[in-house]
């Protein structure tokens, strides 16, 4: 089983200011430790749970979030933000995809760095569905 994992910074553990998401900043060092501890866990509950491979996508702005030293070396890491095809590649390549430190919806009340890249979605899925 191929496990896709598309990872954000917003909604990594420990993240409470957008100082830590934004790049360049020296907030943003313990951003990238938080996001790369969430997608480890991934990565081990994936193998963990029966994959034979795990893609993980970094999407935060443009892509280089995780820190690449301290990340499981089993699974592959594509840096970089790329939307076309869609954001893995061929996605009908996965038999799973999982969303990991991802943010609240726009307009979710109370919620940390609420907003939507609902084009870039709508773009992803119907590539999907028109294969």
């Amino acid at each position: 089983m191929h496990i896709a994992v598309f990872a954000d910074i917003e909604g990594s553990f420990g993240i409470w200011r957008m100082r830590q998401c934004r790049m360049g900043t020296p907030e943003w060092q313990y951003g990238r430790e938080c996001l790369t501890d969430d997608v480890n866990a991934v990565i081990t509950g994936a193998f963990e749970g029966g994959a034979d491979m795990v893609t993980v996508k970094d999407t935060h702005e443009t892509g280089f979030n995780c820190l690449i030293h301290r990340l499981d070396r089993r699974a592959r890491y594509v840096g970089g933000h790329y939307f076309f095809p869609t954001l893995f590649g061929r996605i009908t390549d996965y038999d799973l995809v999982l969303y990991v430190a991802i943010h609240a919806a726009s307009g979710t009340e109370n919620a940390f760095s609420s907003h939507t890249h609902s084009g870039n979605f709508f773009n992803m899925i119907s590539r999907i569905l028109f294969l």
